[in-house]
């Protein structure tokens, strides 16, 4: 099984697992996920952060999303993890198609464990570049079918949604500078 598989399954099951505690009795948890606002240049990188707030009595333990660009102006570079994703936690993003970007995050405590839940803060960070043709303007990020359960593994159902921006700035001159000296014979 390539790692790509496996990457797949793993997705799948946080998903079902979403899913499942989706249909049980939900709670009027509150919790908000966004994504900041960057700007940048034709050809240039820009990195915005997913981050997650939430009640701390009703910590989010998985988290199902989709992000979607327009694939025809950014291109994905890399992902990291953010400062609130602690070592018993897993952070699972998937390129499903150009344009969409599909983000699982979930407490990986182990059955003798306490699911500790989500932190509010930083989940991911997200690096882009911008396309050489990108039109000056803001290009939007959505978030997109937001799932998520509490530590009980119910399903969280006040979920709060930001959607992200990049402004593009138009792209910088090229400055040409021709240093000519004229000198005169006498």
């Amino acid at each position: 099984m390539t790692q790509r598989h496996w990457r797949i399954g793993l997705f799948a099951l946080c998903t079902f697992t979403v899913l499942l505690g989706w249909t049980q009795a939900a709670y009027a948890s509150k919790l908000s996920v966004s994504l900041n606002r960057a700007t940048g240049r034709p050809g240039e990188e820009v990195t915005l952060s997913l981050t997650a707030k939430g009640q701390p009595e009703r910590l989010t333990s998985v988290l199902s999303l989709d992000l979607h660009y327009d694939p025809q102006q950014l291109t994905i570079k890399t992902y990291r993890n953010g400062r609130a994703i602690g070592p018993n936690q897993l952070v699972l993003v998937e390129t499903a198609a150009p344009g969409t970007i599909k983000i699982a995050v979930t407490d990986m405590a182990k059955p003798t464990e306490p699911m500790l839940g989500l932190a509010s803060g930083e989940l991911a960070s997200f690096t882009f570049t911008i396309q050489p043709q990108a039109k000056k303007g803001r290009l939007p990020l959505t978030l997109e079918g937001v799932l998520a359960l509490d530590r009980s593994g119910k399903g969280i159902k006040q979920v709060r949604q930001t959607n992200g921006t990049i402004v593009v700035k138009p792209a910088a001159r090229q400055r040409t500078s021709e240093a000519s000296t004229t000198r005169t014979a006498l």
